[in-house]
């Protein structure tokens, strides 16, 4: 059974391994929306515990500990731009499917709009949505669940339409601290575009991640690897027919080999200073390269940092994003047992 069960956690890895990683609609899909994995670093996909936002990362981290676990999570980001989202998880028993929900809103504010002559035409407004469903079962060691989502973008009046799935694995280790998930994301399609004729794809992305605790330190490690489809995701500008790196750097140097690499690497640490009192730090090497002001002039961008405190059925996280010189953005959650 522990052989069959394996070999399913790598069935996304070998049907998904060669996607190509296209950039289409809902980008949204991919935003850091709670103050926990945010602190981390913005990717996170093997935190099993009782926290009902790990299974919008990840559905197979649902368990029993989340029952009846509701969560809701706000960020403001730059400008008008804000980022709701609320989600809720149930289940029957311990021993029954547990189903959780997730709802996300991205209010881009008041646009001015311009025609092609450069001449004022009043305003529009942009705003993303998605809502989802989720399913997961625990079996032995092991965690399986699904996330099955609608997503709506709406642009000046423009609406594009999809449906996604995420497939995610959880081990979850009998006697030590230590899980380990596996994730595909975000596939579907639209089933209606912008206009006619120009079809979008989502943004389909396969992680693989460790959580550990090791013993009598008040330290939890997280370590994920994403965007595994493709080996350089290194942002290419087909305007100027450069790499994003090479904009700000005088011998127009290509990505080497380290950089291609740790791209793809997440870190987040958690210290568990009390009961009921986290702090958190996270970086991503995709973001600081890629958010950089220019070469040597990074500041803080890729790092992230948090805490959370818990009162009785109540805990509230607040966390704070550096994404590049120009400034951070914090993200607030609240999260009540019922």
């Amino acid at each position: 059974m522990s052989k069959v069960l394996v070999f399913t956690f790598w069935i996304p890895f070998l049907l998904f391994s060669q996607q190509p990683g296209g950039k289409g609609t809902f980008a949204f899909l991919n935003m850091p929306i709670n103050a926990r994995m945010a602190g981390l670093g913005g990717e996170l996909i093997s935190q099993y515990g009782d926290d009902a936002n790990l299974i919008r990362y990840n559905p197979a981290a649902a368990n029993y500990q989340m029952n009846k676990s509701y969560g809701l999570n706000y960020m403001k980001y730059y400008g008008d731009v804000y980022l709701a989202n609320t989600n809720f998880a149930y289940a029957k028993d311990s021993g029954k499917i547990m189903w959780a929900g997730n709802l996300s809103y991205l209010d881009y504010g008041v646009i001015d709009s311009y025609d092609a002559g450069g001449n004022y035409s009043g305003t529009y407004r942009a705003r993303e949505f998605s809502a989802v469903a989720s399913a997961a079962k625990r079996l032995d060691n092991y965690s399986l669940g699904v996330n099955l989502g609608l997503a709506n973008s709406n642009i000046a009046g423009y609406n594009a339409y999809g449906v996604f799935m995420d497939i995610g694995g959880m081990y979850i280790h009998p006697q030590k601290p230590i899980t380990i998930g596996v994730l595909v994301k975000n596939i579907g399609f639209n089933f209606n575009n912008y206009t006619k004729g120009n079809s979008e794809s989502l943004p389909v992305d396969v992680q693989a991640g460790i959580t550990m605790k090791p013993q009598h330190m008040p330290l939890r490690f997280n370590f994920t690897l994403h965007k595994l489809y493709r080996y350089n995701v290194s942002y290419y500008d087909p305007a100027s027919n450069l790499y994003l790196d090479q904009q700000s750097d005088a011998n127009n140097h290509k990505p080497n080999l380290i950089d291609k690499t740790v791209r793809h690497i997440n870190i987040g640490l958690e210290g568990i200073l009390a009961k009921g009192f986290n702090v958190r730090a996270g970086y991503s090497f995709m973001r600081r390269q890629d958010l950089k002001f220019q070469a040597g002039k990074s500041a803080w961008a890729g790092f992230s940092c948090g805490a959370m405190i818990r009162v009785k059925r109540f805990s509230f996280e607040y966390t704070q994003v550096f994404y590049h010189s120009v400034g951070s953005k914090g993200i607030l959650t609240m999260n009540i047992k019922l």
